[in-house]
């Protein structure tokens, strides 16, 4: 999502209570999760995290909501108002069996068919401050892509699980290189993971708590499609993602 104004808000977090809703996009902060960990939609580093203000425009939101979520071949984009539709591909798939508290389902990718959700390119899309977050439960340590914008000439971005072992979320531009986040991820279990970029400055967070911080990562605008469980060279999760927003 774009960071363009600021939006004063309080939120009410509690477990399994969702509340706050802006621009008329039906965003709920969603605090549901199968252990008593409080969550949020969003996070502004320079703010508490009980009482902050969100600075925002929704670009794309994908989440797992049978029968609206996925239709055909297309895992739709529930933003309203760019309609960034993306496409299964490889045998990507919706699932019920596996869900985190408060979901309705995830959508499945397994590494060794390189299954991924192509959004394609559209100029809403075009941002260089920009928060990417959603839910993630891995099925194995398997390097991989979360949400990929990188050309091959490396402009863009990618966002990443497990960068050179180091079983963290990663993000790579060209100005700044790689960082990663403080915390390595574990398999078996839902955790909710965001990025944000504003300017040059990045933070990463882990289930609502700021989980590292760097600097001189300018986002280069391109016009590569956005993918969704795999990067720029092929490398695909072993994963179940839900509510994936960008």
């Amino acid at each position: 999502m774009e960071l363009i104004a600021t939006v004063s808000c309080t939120l009410i977090i509690q477990d399994n209570i969702s509340v706050a809703k802006f621009l008329q996009t039906s965003l709920y902060v969603n605090t549901s999760i199968s252990k008593p960990v409080k969550h949020y939609f969003v996070i502004n580093q320079n703010y508490p995290l009980n009482q902050h203000s969100l600075n925002f425009k929704l670009i794309s939101r994908y989440k797992a909501i049978p029968d609206q979520w996925i239709k055909s071949i297309k895992a739709r984009d529930l933003s309203r108002t760019n309609q960034n539709d993306g496409i299964l591909t490889n045998g990507a798939s919706l699932v019920s069996s596996i869900y985190r508290k408060g979901g309705f389902g995830a959508l499945k990718f397994i590494t060794a068919n390189s299954q991924y959700v192509n959004c394609g390119h559209s100029t809403s899309f075009d941002v260089t401050n920009l928060t990417i977050c959603g839910w993630l439960y891995l099925n194995s340590t398997v390097r991989g892509g979360i949400v990929d914008k990188l050309s091959g000439t490396f402009t863009g971005y990618t966002y990443v699980f497990n960068q050179n072992g180091t079983f963290k979320q990663s993000f790579f531009t060209d100005a700044g290189g790689w960082n990663h986040s403080t915390t390595a991820l574990t398999s078996g279990s839902w955790n909710h993971i965001a990025i944000t970029i504003i300017g040059s400055s990045g933070t990463f967070y882990l289930n609502g708590k700021s989980d590292g911080t760097f600097s001189g990562a300018s986002v280069t605008i391109n016009t590569e499609d956005v993918t969704i469980g795999i990067d720029y060279s092929s490398a695909a999760l072993d994963v179940y993602l839900d509510d994936i927003i960008i």
